[in-house]
């Protein structure tokens, strides 16, 4: 008569036996498939390096941008709700380049 496996010493023989590569076990009843993903198909992202000059010059875009969006969302919200102002300051030249639709 086989004697019984305790819970702790279970799991260190699922342990042993998933360090060591076993894909099956079997032990009276109990029988356990360990499937383990392949190796290679998770693989990191490279990580990416920037000095310190061109991560100045990535927040200053950003910040450019930021204000350029900024101004945009102004810009749309006056068109909308006083469009009498907008094409005013449109003649006048104080939106740049933008044209009237």
């Amino acid at each position: 008569m086989e004697k019984p496996i305790s819970l702790k010493e279970l799991a260190k023989i699922i342990k042993i036996c998933k360090n060591d590569g076993v894909s099956f076990l079997e032990y009276g009843n109990l029988k356990i498939s360990m499937i383990t993903p392949e190796k290679g198909i998770m693989t990191p992202a490279p990580q990416a390096s920037a000095s310190a000059k061109k991560a100045s010059q990535i927040t200053e875009k950003a910040n450019v941008q930021s204000q350029y969006d900024d101004v945009q969302q102004v810009l749309e919200t006056l068109h909308v709700e006083d469009p009498v102002r907008y094409e005013a300051l449109l003649m006048q030249g104080a939106l740049g380049d933008e044209k009237i639709n």
